[in-house]
Order: C-alpha cells, then sequence, then structure tokens
C-alpha cells in the first residue's frame, strides 16, 4: 500500500507553556470520522510526556510519534525525518499535525519539510503559532530569535490564557507582531467559539510562508537509506525508575519514569507543584487518589485526572542547572 501523496500538514508551534498539547486536542475533536490522522510531536525534555496526554484520543485513526530531546530538526534534521518517515508509512494519513518543541527552530523544520524528499508528499496548510501574550513582558522570550521565527513563519496567530490577561496584553501582542513582521497576521482568542466551528476550514487553507527553498540536509540521502517498519512496537512499561537530562537554548531539562508500582501522595505533589515557579512542569502521576496529569507554567497549574498509564512520568524545564536540581531532590523524596 503506498503512502498517501501530498499529505495536508499543520504546523503548530509556539513558546513553552502556551497550550500547544491542549489546541491540538482541541483540533483532533473535529477531526472527520473516516479519516486517518497523524500527529508529530517533539519535545525539549528526553522523557516525552505529550503522548500520553493525547493517549485519550489515539486509536486505529489517529496516530502518534514522539521525538523527545531537543529540536527535531538539528542534526541535519535526521531524527526527525526517521520518525517522519515512519510515521507516514505505518499511519498513511490524511492530514499530519507537527509539534515542534517551544525551544525548536520553527524555520528550519519548515525547510525539511520543503526539501526534495517531501516536496512532493508534504502540502503545508496553515502554520499556527500559539501565544500567551503575557510573556512579551519579559526580554528572554520577547528578544529570543526562536521566540521571533515562531511567529515569522505563522499564518494565524492564536492568543491563548486570555482570560489570564491584564489590561494592555492583547495589545501588545499586535503592536509585537506589527514590529517583527511585514504583514500583520491575524489573531484568534482560542475561547473564540468561531475557532471551534471554523477549525477544518482554518487548517485546510495553504500557508503563505515562502517555502522550496534550495537545500542539501545529508539527512534526505540518509533517511532514503534506512529500513522504514512498518509497525513501531508498542511500548513497555519501565520496571525501574529512569533519570534523563538535557540542555540548550539556555534552558535545562530534568525527567523521570517510575513503574506503575510506585504511588505518589497527591497533597505531597500539589505541595512541591505550587511552590514551583519553572518554565514548565508537566507530567502524568501514579497517586493515592488516583492518577492525574499535572501542566503547570509559572506559578499557574492546571490538574486533569486519567483513567489508566503505564506508569508515571514527569518532566521540568528550568532556567538553571541549580533549580532543576533542588526539584530534583524534593521529587526524589517522594519517589
Amino acid at each position: 500500500m503506498k503512502i498517501i501523496k501530498t499529505v495536508p500538514t499543520n504546523i503548530i508551534t509556539g513558546a513553552l507553556g502556551v497550550g500547544k498539547t491542549t489546541f491540538i486536542q482541541k483540533v483532533l475533536a473535529s477531526k472527520p470520522e473516516h479519516e486517518r490522522w497523524a500527529i508529530l510531536v517533539n519535545e525539549f525534555g528526553e522523557i516525552g510526556i505529550d503522548g500520553v496526554l493525547l493517549s485519550s484520543h489515539l486509536g486505529k485513526t489517529i496516530h502518534l510519534r514522539e521525538i523527545p530531546g531537543g529540536c527535531m530538526c538539528c542534526a541535519s534534521g535526521l531524527p526527525m525525518q526517521i520518525a517522519l518517515n515512519q510515521l507516514l508509512a505505518v499511519a498513511k494519513p490524511h492530514r499530519l499535525l507537527i509539534e515542534p518543541t517551544g525551544l525548536g527552530h520553527p524555520k528550519e523544520l519548515i525547510d525539511v519539510l520543503s526539501s526534495e524528499h517531501y516536496r512532493d508528499v508534504i502540502a503545508l496548510q496553515t502554520t499556527f503559532c500559539l501565544s500567551d501574550a503575557r510573556k512579551l513582558k519579559e526580554a528572554k522570550w520577547r528578544d529570543h530569535q526562536t521566540f521571533k521565527d515562531q511567529f515569522q513563519i505563522a499564518d494565524v496567530v492564536i492568543a491563548t490564557k486570555s482570560d489570564l490577561y491584564e489590561e494592555g496584553d492583547s495589545e501588545q501582542l499586535s503592536i509585537y507582531l506589527t514590529e517583527i513582521n511585514d504583514n500583520h497576521q491575524p489573531v484568534i482568542n482560542s475561547t473564540d467559539q468561531s475557532l471551534t466551528t471554523n477549525i477544518l476550514d482554518l487548517l485546510s487553507r495553504k500557508s503563505a510562508f515562502p517555502i522550496h527553498r534550495k537545500i542539501n540536509h545529508l539527512a534526505n540521502n540518509l533517511a532514503q537509506r534506512l529500513r522504514i517498519k512498518e509497525e513501531t512496537p508498542l511500548a513497555q512499561p519501565v520496571s525501574e525508575p529512569i533519570k534523563k537530562q538535557n540542555q540548550g537554548e539556555g534552558f535545562y531539562s530534568q525527567g523521570w519514569i517510575w513503574p506503575a508500582s510506585f504511588q505518589f501522595d497527591f497533597h505531597q505533589l500539589i505541595n512541591i507543584l505550587e511552590k514551583t515557579e519553572f518554565v514548565r512542569v508537566k507530567g502524568v502521576m501514579i497517586t493515592n487518589r488516583g492518577i492525574f496529569g499535572f501542566n503547570a507554567v509559572g506559578n499557574e497549574l492546571n490538574i486533569n485526572e486519567f483513567d489508566e498509564v503505564l506508569e508515571s512520568r514527569m518532566e521540568i524545564i528550568a532556567e538553571s542547572e541549580e533549580q532543576a536540581r533542588v526539584f530534583a531532590e524534593q521529587i526524589n523524596l517522594l519517589a
């Protein structure tokens, strides 16, 4: 069976903690029943959390591949091409959603997708940039080139968490877009009802970002020589705790996987999470009160209940190695 050619593809980008995974969940809810969709998720951390958070949507018509450990386009795009080739071969999707890490390089991602290897396979449609306008108050985001690139490749900007904005935050987002772009993209509030009702039409518009640049990634030749498996082995639960670390772009990550036999005290876990103000903390944990997903950005903590998971997973992204180390010590006391 051949891969469906010219797969409509959407990139969903944005800084860490702006709600990209939540937006993908909303998009998946609008998927036509007869279509097969595929999701390629890239995370800065080494553990991989988003696949678990999206697991309730997966099945015969929705397939997912994760690329943990930093920008999937680095190292000549080889990690991305291996995962993408496998995903396309197995899922044969009618639509592909790509969520790069908030610390990745979005313009390089488009370079890979518009390379000769994918030119007749990928049809780049609407690229979304999700933005929490409050981040513009901080120079570390406002002046970061990757942050600017995310806006510059976008066809549509989605303003997230607007219920938490202060007066002037929305206006500042418009001003910022005017400063970094010749053409101001439309901004849609994530709570706008039209975003839900018109999402399929919005997904299907042709991207305005110029593509098909002449590039010569070494990975193009390497990936073509790889033997692509038709099936990806199912994830197996771990039998011992695993810890992994990563760093790059001025940020540090630490992640853990604990076997299902490890049960955490819910209240102690909440107490630690509420006292942290990291760039992001994300996890799915087995506790004495059930299974819960945690997503903390700054001093904001969101909690969702889950029915079933193979093991507990947590990952933090901090601005200093010391911050990550202190948090690790606290979590290890609970394990």
